[in-house]
Parts: C-alpha cells; structure tokens; sequence
C-alpha cells in the first residue's frame, strides 16, 4: 500500500493537495463552488443564462437616478443664474432711479426759472392750466408723481 492512500494527488491546473477541498482551484472541467467560496462577489453565471437580467436592471436604474440628479443639479444651477441676473438687474435699475430722484429737485427749479408762459384762463374746467411738478418715469414704475393745476367752473 502507498502512502498517498486517502489523499488527492495535485492534478493539471490545481494549486495543490495540502489546501482543504473548498479553497481548491478546479482544473479544466471542475467546480464553480470552490470559486463562488473564494470570490462571493463573482459573477458565476455563464453567458446567455440570464443570471444577469437583474444586474443589469439595477445598474440602468442607477444611471437613470444618477442622469436624474445631474439634470437637476443643471437646472438648479440655471434658476441660480436666472435669480442672480434678475437680481443684478433690480439693483441696477434700482440705483439708477436713485441717483434720478436726487436730481429731480434741480431739474424743477430749471423749469421754473424757464417758465415764461401763463395759464390760459378760458380753458374747460379739469383740464391741466399748469403744471407745478412734472411726473418722471415709466409705466407702473414712476419716481415721482406729477403736480398739477386745474382750471375750475366759474
């Protein structure tokens, strides 16, 4: 009798007989399980056996969250520079009407030293006679209201 009775001797491709039968590699036709024990996160599917449907429906559900988010995240940042021109904007428009008010003052007292003419006095009662300060700006958006004079019935 010889002394390798009960033992495996190492076949083509094996690592070897003193390693336990699970951590062995599989030669040429051998079993996936010692694999599958080594590596658990391997794919032990063969091609073709669709193992791999589900693999791929969560790796597709993650590119769809992922392209999700990165179209937010394009759009978030587009409200931002809306908001931020928006904002720009007001500010501008808001300095301008400043430094306009505070030369309003002077622009009435131009006028006035300019005007020569008198109010008609047969004109229709209502109707603007003088103006006493004119109204500056536009639409909705008025720096200053006009003053008036208006004729009256006799």
């Amino acid at each position: 009798m010889s002394d390798t009775a009960g033992r495996t001797e190492p076949g083509p491709g094996s690592r070897g007989g003193d390693l336990p039968e699970a951590e062995r590699q599989p030669g040429p036709g051998g079993s996936d399980r010692a694999q599958a024990q080594r590596d658990p996160g391997a794919d032990t599917e063969r091609p073709g056996g669709g193992g791999g449907d589900g693999a791929v429906a969560d790796l597709e559900r993650r590119l769809a969250e992922a392209q999700d988010l990165r179209l937010r995240a394009l759009a978030d940042l587009d409200n931002l520079r809306k908001r931020c021109a928006a904002q720009t904007r007001s500010a501008a428009d808001e300095a301008r009407a400043q430094v306009a008010r505070q030369w309003l003052p002077v622009i009435d007292d131009l006028e006035r030293a300019l005007e020569h003419a008198e109010a008609d006095p047969g004109a229709p009662p209502g109707t603007v006679v003088k103006v006493v300060q004119p109204a500056y700006g536009d639409g909705d958006h008025q720096l200053r209201p006009a003053q008036v004079v208006l004729a009256e019935a006799d």
